[in-house]
């Protein structure tokens, strides 16, 4: 059962190193999306577009932070219920 424990929480551990290397990625993505719609988000035929994809990557970022945080409190959960004795 303890090993079970400890084999979870280390699963979820490098699910949330993952997602932490997701979240970097889609802020460097961000980062090229608003440098872009700064160039071209002026023109009429396509500004909309850039401020869309924006808004986007940032929901997306939004999301992944959101559930790295759960991981990590349920992660931390099952690491205290192995403390108990």
């Amino acid at each position: 059962m303890i090993e079970e424990i400890t084999i979870e929480a280390r699963i979820l551990k490098e699910v949330s190193k993952k997602l932490i290397k997701r979240i970097k990625e889609l802020q460097l993505q961000l980062q090229k999306e608003i440098e872009d719609r700064r160039d071209f988000g002026g023109y009429e035929d396509c500004g909309q577009s850039y401020q869309e994809q924006v808004v986007r990557t940032e929901a997306k970022i939004q999301e992944l932070v959101s559930q790295k945080i759960s991981i990590e409190k349920w992660r931390k959960f099952i690491i205290h219920q192995n403390k108990k004795p």
